[in-house]
């Protein structure tokens, strides 16, 4: 944690130093690695409430065709959180249209929302309790910081998977065009 901690102020500490104007549209791609929760209520396939944390991943590609809007899709690994009595392993594709704010030279903040796609299996030591699929929506935040073609963000995302789940990372990307 004080490693991510660490990224962030370093990231953003360069995000005030005027090294140069930064792209502003284009199409992108990169990746972003976090901290995931998962929380599911106890019901008819779990006898016991499962909240778990794992690390979780992201591959990202983009548009962003004009200063305040940008289309992305995400394909998340929502990592394999453990309660102690259960396992978890989660994934899923997103589509989210992010609007942004420009709030220093290369600073943004921005605002996401969209759709997951999800598959969610939670086992216990000796059998499948929970193997489920579904779309939901997915909505977020963060800030961005702009180094020329780079881009370094960070995030949280909330995922209504069955109960929810969530991701705060830090995702790099880079402009292609």
């Amino acid at each position: 944690m004080k490693l991510f901690k660490s990224f962030i102020f370093t990231t953003l500490l360069l995000g005030l130093c005027s090294l140069s104007n930064a792209a502003d549209s284009g199409i992108y791609a990169g990746l972003g690695l976090g901290k995931v929760n998962a929380s599911i209520s106890k019901g008819v396939d779990l006898t016991a409430d499962f909240k778990g944390n794992d690390v979780g991943y992201k591959f990202i590609v983009g548009v962003h065709p004009i200063d305040w809007l940008a289309a992305e899709i995400n394909y998340l690994d929502l990592g394999n959180p453990d309660s102690g009595i259960y396992y978890a392993d989660s994934n899923g594709i997103s589509g989210s249209v992010l609007a942004i704010k420009n709030v220093m030279p290369m600073l943004d903040v921005f605002a996401k929302g969209g759709l997951i796609n999800w598959k969610a299996k939670i086992n216990d030591d000796t059998k499948k309790l929970f193997d489920r699929n579904g779309t939901n929506p997915v909505y977020g935040g963060g800030l961005i910081v702009r180094l020329l073609d780079l881009s370094v963000r960070a995030e949280y995302e909330h995922f209504n998977i069955d109960q929810g789940g969530n991701l705060v990372s830090a995702s790099v990307t880079w402009t292609f065009f």
